[in-house]
């Protein structure tokens, strides 16, 4: 029953969220008082964006500054990521649908005082209720080989999508966990006996073991694709 709950909520969320949790991934060119010109990518929710200022470096330079530390108005440094990595991936309950998910790296700053221009080049409309966790990020090449195993772990209000693109047992091993999780939530809502409270706090000591299984992941080649709810 949680599968196939999970797959409506998921197809309805799918169409409506980028209407009501959406934002922007943004690439923009920066000119800077030395007349370099540098590509940026950022994520920004729409909230926090001013459509009709869009053309401003000033107000640029504050709405694409979202990794800086202290107060929004008053930073003297521009952080922005100079990369972003686009990993392609299949559906883990409509195998045949294909997907894709953004992740920004290499971050970097600027002094604000030291930028000229900001200009926008393109804006990718994306719900900031999707994420992606990668793993190992030695390198990328490895993502665009095929996962040799995927697999999905909801919880409370989480769903883990873990794409694995290296043969190796440990992973298996951290994996076990996850797996023995499953299947006890599944036990827990055949039960007739489990009321919805229990199965409520099931679910929500779910995300700690999941977090905790994806820290002990980290250097292997895995991807990890998160999409909650509010």
């Amino acid at each position: 029953m949680k599968k196939v709950l999970i797959i409506i909520v998921t197809v309805f969320l799918s169409l409506s969220a980028k209407a009501e949790y959406n934002g922007y991934h943004i690439t923009f060119t920066i000119e800077t008082t030395n007349d370099l010109k540098l590509k940026g990518y950022s994520y920004v929710a729409s909230a926090y964006l001013e459509m009709d200022s869009l053309q401003n470096t000033n107000y640029l330079k504050r709405a694409l500054n979202q990794n800086s530390t202290g107060d929004w108005d008053k930073r003297e440094s521009f952080t922005y990521f100079k990369r972003r990595i686009v990993y392609n991936y299949n559906n883990y309950f409509y195998d045949q649908q294909k997907q894709h998910e953004y992740y920004l790296t290499e971050k970097t700053a600027l002094p604000c005082k030291s930028i000229k221009n900001i200009r926008i080049d393109d804006m990718i409309d994306w719900s900031y209720l999707s994420n992606m966790v990668i793993l190992n990020t030695s390198d990328f090449n490895w993502l665009k080989s095929k996962p040799v195993k995927r697999y999905f772990f909801g919880s409370y209000l989480c769903e883990y999508e873990f794409f694995v693109h290296e043969n190796n047992k440990k992973i298996s091993q951290l994996l076990k966990p996850l797996i023995a999780q499953n299947e006890k939530l599944n036990q827990i809502e055949k039960s007739n006996n489990t009321t919805e409270r229990e199965l409520a706090e099931a679910y929500e000591n779910a995300d700690e073991v999941i977090n905790d299984v994806i820290e002990q992941l980290k250097g292997y080649k895995v991807v990890v694709v998160v999409f909650c709810t509010c």
